[in-house]
């Protein structure tokens, strides 16, 4: 039977986040010998799973990508405890515990923060004191990014080692081996030195092609645009000296944002780089119009039906009503 104090900070860590127990009851549970190491250490990485999950729900995608990095060290710190050491875990859980902190001011309590924090960096030490080997030594090969990955970019064998981790903690959502025919892309920035997960990618359909086109907009921020968005693409400019603002393409998947400052002061207007994929024949319809025109981004859900024209040709869509700024023909 495993210790009822035990239970008990289990208890806390998912359902009160009890900030002042959760410590006394770590400390107790990080000391006791007779504790069975591999229910502790696994038990401990679901309740801050859990615990951090139900944070996401309240901030973004990009604290999403924080806290698969934490749970993806904490697994990777099992082949490699003796590579970083106790002192060394503890630092690096700490590190990337006070980064994730720094997002979550205003959005979670700091006793959660604090709870967080000290299941991970405890979770790393008992496996570290403990050696937790693999259920029935069985190992898994799964892939390791030597280096961040923007999202957007293409999928690479070089970009990757292979790790070996215990069958029992390597998820069945990761990835062993890329597939050479076909065309994997990053769904989202991908971290370096934690395994890659399927949610990361996203595969080119035989037909289709990325491609980067130049965005012009004042009234939607970034932010909405992000990776696996769907949008319909805009064209403006002037046919039979008439400005016209037409549909170009609709539901198009968005791969990547990337934003620069505005053109000038005069024009208060962003121009994003965003890199779509779409079939072939939509490509060579972006690339013919951006030469021709401004491109422009509306967002749409995936069963929205396509965005209509109003009167004179004109979309009236709030945002959109400076694309066929005179200075931009």
């Amino acid at each position: 039977m495993r210790d009822a104090q035990f239970e008990r900070l289990i208890s806390f860590a998912k359902d009160e986040l009890n900030a002042d127990e959760c410590k006394v009851l770590l400390n107790e549970a990080a000391q006791d010998s007779e504790l069975e190491a591999e229910i502790c250490a696994c038990e401990l990485m679901v309740a801050a799973e859990g615990a951090l999950v139900r944070t996401h729900a309240q901030s973004g995608r990009t604290f999403e990508d924080q806290v698969m990095h934490k749970i993806h060290l904490i697994e990777l710190g099992l082949p490699q405890r003796n590579r970083f050491g106790m002192q060394g875990w503890a630092a690096q859980l700490a590190n990337v515990v006070s980064s994730a902190a720094e997002q979550l001011v205003g959005i979670v309590s700091m006793p959660a923060m604090v709870t967080l924090g000290l299941l991970l960096i405890v979770s790393g030490v008992v496996w570290n004191r403990t050696g937790i080997s693999g259920r029935n030594g069985q190992m898994a090969e799964v892939l390791v990014p030597t280096q961040n990955i923007e999202a957007g970019e293409r999928i690479a064998p070089e970009l990757f080692r292979k790790v070996s981790l215990p069958q029992g903690s390597a998820s069945e959502g990761y990835i062993r081996a890329l597939d050479p025919k076909v065309d994997t892309y990053a769904r989202t920035l991908i971290v370096a030195d934690a395994p890659l997960h399927r949610d990361y990618l996203v595969n080119l359909p035989i037909g289709h092609r990325t491609t980067s086109i130049l965005i012009y907009a004042s009234a939607l921020p970034t932010e909405w645009f992000v990776p696996g968005t769907r949008a319909d693409i805009t064209w403006s400019g002037m046919i039979e000296d008439k400005p016209i603002v037409a549909l170009l393409a609709g539901n198009v998947q968005i791969l990547s944002v990337d934003q620069s400052r505005p053109i000038s002061h005069d024009i208060p207007l962003q121009s994003f780089s965003v890199r779509v994929m779409a079939s072939e024949e939509v490509i060579l319809k972006l690339k013919a119009a951006q030469d021709r025109g401004v491109l422009g981004l509306v967002l749409r859900g995936d069963q929205n039906p396509l965005v209509g024209l109003g009167d004179g040709g004109q979309l009236t869509l709030v945002g959109l009503e400076t694309l066929t700024h005179p200075r931009l023909r």
